[in-house]
């Protein structure tokens, strides 16, 4: 296995346990009755922040501690040279992580159009769907890397 793909599934798995943890957090205090009533936009703001603070440091700490240990067993350092099949592979799987992220905003915004859900649950879905987009941005880019294109 190549270095960026140890590097994308180090990647996804740490963006999914950091959602899985999210998750459980915003099931907890949903369970608790903290999401109904004027605080509960505050509450999904704040966790919400939290959220993303804790996916970018989990990122970079997890992709700083697979280098040292890259390049601790294997004696070589990564280039940070890219060429054109992972520049194409870097944007066919953004645009795999934009689409997905773009459906789950659209049934956001319908559902926020209804009026079915409150607010800030239609928020908790576009922070879903931000997620949910990421890790089929990651899905896709370690199928490419696999396929070889």
């Amino acid at each position: 296995m190549s270095y960026q793909e140890k590097s994308v599934v180090a990647s996804l798995a740490s963006a999914l346990i950091v959602f899985a943890f999210y998750a459980l957090y915003v099931f907890g205090m949903h369970q608790e009755g903290r999401l109904v009533g004027p605080e509960a936009s505050s509450l999904v703001g704040k966790s919400s922040f939290v959220l993303m603070v804790t996916t970018i440091a989990v990122t970079v700490v997890v992709q700083v501690v697979l280098s040292v240990i890259h390049t601790a067993v294997t004696r070589e350092t990564e280039t940070i040279l890219t060429d054109e099949r992972e520049q194409l592979i870097a944007l066919k799987s953004m645009q795999v992580s934009s689409t997905t992220f773009s459906f789950g905003f659209l049934a956001a915004m319908g559902i926020l159009a209804i009026e079915i859900w409150e607010p800030h649950m239609v928020f908790l879905l576009i922070i879903t769907s931000m997620f949910m987009g990421m890790i089929a941005g990651y899905i896709a880019k370690l199928i490419l890397y696999r396929r070889g294109y």
